[in-house]
């Protein structure tokens, strides 16, 4: 995903509100709602990302579906990030409608419920290529079920918590475990941060983009886990109220985190260096 896709979030949010026609006594008030819930398959599912027949033994951190809802009162949009490594146009498709059709109080039509997945290593096949062996899927219909579900009831969750929002927004260097494996130097690792907060001053939520494969874990995990996003997603709630999304960047080409042992311990220290961050 690019700094391009990211900006375009602001100029629905923002500047299309900015062009209304609203009378000079009506004052503007954007609202800002969010919520998350885990997304965890059972044990015995296969994983994505790597080789085929890859099993999970257990769940070492949680997967998430999240979603924000801005609102300007004329052109609300939803945003859903999922630790994923990514879903198929078919179920992006039923997660639009059916967050369509559980949102209330706002019309939310589903081309304004925009999909993205942090694209971690370690959670199931729902591209349906990592399952026991080439020619046979790993897409479980009963996962498929739950991550639709979920995913279109946290966009119901966040538009019934629409609340009046100021956002802010700010950019730093990112840390300097991301490098290009293809072309070692060529880096952007720009971190870019949007928060909204209340009007007492809490946060919201806060959205981050970065660029860099959530790859610290290899094919020997079998645990599910969102990989450095969790310990991201960890260190920002001990240290910040309200939801956290992280929108990945883009990582073709590689972005990838530098190698070294692959192990949770590493992955845990690269996500809490991008919260510090």
């Amino acid at each position: 995903m690019s700094k391009r896709w990211f900006i375009w979030i602001g100029i629905v949010v923002l500047a299309v509100s900015c062009a209304q026609d609203v009378p000079e006594t009506e004052a503007f008030v954007l609202r800002v709602g969010a919520s998350s819930a885990p997304i965890n398959p059972e044990e015995g599912t296969w994983l994505a990302g790597y080789s085929p027949s890859r099993q999970s033994t257990g769940v070492h951190d949680n997967l998430y579906a999240k979603a924000v809802v801005f609102d300007d009162g004329e052109t609300p949009v939803a945003l859903v990030v999922l630790d994923s490594i990514g879903v198929m146009y078919d179920t992006t498709q039923e997660i639009r409608a059916r967050a369509a059709e559980k949102v209330q109080g706002i019309q939310l039509p589903p081309e304004r419920v925009i999909v993205q997945s942090t694209h971690t290593h370690c959670s199931p096949d729902v591209i349906g290529i990592y399952g026991p062996d080439f020619t046979t899927t790993g897409r479980d219909p009963e996962y498929l079920n739950l991550l639709i579900e979920t995913a279109s009831d946290q966009v119901a969750a966040a538009a019934a918590a629409l609340e009046p929002a100021t956002l802010a927004f700010a950019k730093t260097e990112g840390p300097d475990w991301a490098v290009n494996d293809s072309e070692p130097g060529v880096v952007d690792r720009t971190v870019t941060i949007l928060q909204c907060t209340d009007p007492t001053g809490r946060s919201i939520a806060t959205l981050t983009h970065f660029a860099c494969h959530t790859t610290v874990l290899d094919g020997n995990t079998t645990e599910v886990s969102a990989d450095w996003v969790g310990a991201f997603y960890a260190t920002m709630r001990e240290n910040l109220p309200g939801e956290h999304l992280f929108l990945q960047g883009s990582i073709g080409g590689w972005m990838q985190p530098e190698s070294g042992e692959r192990t949770f311990a590493r992955a845990e220290r690269y996500g809490a260096q991008l919260a510090r961050k």
